[in-house]
């Protein structure tokens, strides 16, 4: 598998999650940040998601496109399309769970475009059905929701190494790091093998089994501490019965 370097796996500690989400309170761009982390999902995928891929109700999202870049099928966009979306980076649709917090966050996304759409003037707003969009229902440029990350990361002061991709690293920390099955966080990604997903996160992993381990440990040193005070309660109880 392609070497890949220690930034371009930066996830974000939950403290910086933190200060993060404080600096981001507010912005036009909090919601898409909030589901990134949430999902995992990538930057290209957000960007080009649309409405009839969401499932509220049933908390769920189905990842089958991705915006492609400004310079991609220039013919497409000389001929008026709002924007141009090609397949995922793996070529496969694929479902991702939505919490109760994820659900949330897009209910109020989805209230907030009914919203600018009642007070636009006509012909001023245009429902292209993107998740994220601009006051006018446009979808948004692909670097915008980055250039928002950085300013936003810099005001939170959080390191350079981080980036708008540390959300989806942060969401495949977190949800292995709290005992998330390998696989199914893979799915979730929408990587093709799992063994990608296992390099890319293994300290995390390591991190796991030395947890396993230690609980190991904890648990034979409680079963060793019984058996002492078990063996001792039947000393006592053996001299109580030989005393004259």
């Amino acid at each position: 598998s392609p070497r890949v370097k220690d930034a371009d796996t930066r996830a974000l500690s939950l403290e910086e999650a933190g200060a993060f989400f404080d600096a981001a309170r507010g912005s036009a761009f909090e919601a898409f940040f909030r589901v990134a982390a949430l999902t995992g999902a990538r930057r290209g995928e957000l960007v080009g998601l649309k409405w009839d891929a969401v499932d509220l109700d049933a908390g769920a999202l189905t990842v089958r496109t991705s915006l492609a870049s400004t310079r991609a099928k220039k013919a497409e966009r000389a001929a008026g399309a709002a924007a141009v979306l090609k397949g995922t980076k793996s070529g496969k649709t694929r479902q991702v769970p939505l919490d109760r917090d994820a659900v949330a966050v897009l209910r109020r996304v989805k209230a907030t475009q009914a919203a600018q759409e009642l007070v636009a003037k006509p012909e001023e707003y245009f429902d292209f059905g993107f998740v994220f969009s601009d006051k006018h229902g446009r979808p948004l440029k692909l670097d915008a929701p980055t250039k928002a990350f950085r300013e936003i990361a810099d005001a939170a002061n959080l390191p350079p190494g981080v980036s708008l991709h540390s959300l989806r690293h942060s969401f495949a920390s977190w949800s292995i790091a709290s005992g998330g099955d390998i696989v199914a966080v893979q799915r979730c990604l929408g990587r093709s093998v799992p063994s990608t997903t296992l390099n890319l996160y293994s300290h995390v992993v390591a991190g796991g089994r030395e947890k396993a381990v230690s609980a190991v440990s904890d648990t034979l040193r409680a079963h060793k501490q019984l058996t002492r005070l078990a063996g001792n309660e039947r000393v006592r109880t053996a001299r109580t019965e030989i005393a004259p």
